[in-house]
């Protein structure tokens, strides 16, 4: 169980969190009103990294008694230790917006001037072509469309799990034997193209995400597949298999080892 904090304890952390949104603020108003080019969260969260810590939150968690300050505190706590593991995503958002750019009636508009642009135009044709075009920078229609075939891949992998004719039946090895293949393809075609479109998703630097071990996993996870296509022997196929139910359990494990 986590240290309760003293009241001295939670002064300290309040008056540190008031230096923290006061350098958070100050980091969002000069990006977003165009005086600086970056959105550098990395170095005020390095600063105050002991606000961040998941340590530091259940600390937190534990002195709640009922009293509404502790339980903001902790609520704060909870909220900048999400903001830390996130901070490289809203950097790089950041980063991306403010380089989007549109050509309208052969005028380049920065993305975010594009709203200003929109209320002081008196042209009803011209403020609608603006809207197009600022809708169309954002536009993530083929990203979700991907996802639906990543989607369609795993419910065709799962419907074909069990024979539809199953009475009447005394065991599924034919069964098995017969669409393992199917199975087990559409779900390396599912994996292939979630990975695929990760820099169309979360951009290039999502590849950087992945530590060592998970490519490795990766890996297993392509050689045990293939392996089970391939085989004809049902108990090289069910230990494949093993491993690939083994692989997909490790995911959250890593995920509550990983923010531990």
């Amino acid at each position: 169980m986590a240290d309760v904090l003293t009241q001295r304890e939670l002064d300290d952390y309040r008056g540190r969190a008031d230096r923290f949104i006061a350098a958070l603020n100050e980091e969002y108003y000069l990006h977003y009103a165009g005086l600086k080019d970056s959105l550098d969260l990395e170095p005020i969260y390095d600063e105050f990294a002991e606000l961040t810590s998941l340590e530091q939150a259940n600390r937190i968690g534990a002195a709640v008694d009922g009293d509404r300050r502790i339980r903001e505190l902790w609520r704060f706590a909870c909220q900048g230790y999400l903001g830390n593991l996130t901070r490289q995503h809203e950097e790089r958002s950041a980063e991306i917006e403010a380089g989007l750019k549109a050509t309208v009636d052969g005028e380049e508009i920065p993305y975010r001037m594009i709203r200003p642009t929109i209320a002081n135009e008196p042209d009803r044709d011209k403020r609608q072509r603006l809207e197009y075009a600022r809708n169309a920078l954002t536009d993530q229609s083929a990203v979700l469309f991907a996802g639906f075939i990543v989607t369609a891949f795993c419910y065709f992998a799962a419907a074909l799990v069990f024979p539809d004719d199953l009475e009447g039946r005394t065991d599924l090895d034919d069964y098995f034997a017969q669409e393992k293949a199917k199975v087990i393809g559409a779900l390396l075609a599912a994996n292939t193209l979630a990975f695929g479109l990760r820099p169309a998703a979360m951009g290039w630097a999502s590849w950087s995400y992945i530590e060592w071990w998970g490519w490795i996993l990766l890996a297993m996870l392509y050689v045990a597949g293939i392996a089970a296509i391939l085989t004809k022997r049902r108990n090289v196929a069910i230990a494949c298999l093993a491993v690939l139910v083994t692989i997909d359990l490790l995911d959250p494990v890593e995920s509550i080892l990983v923010l531990n």
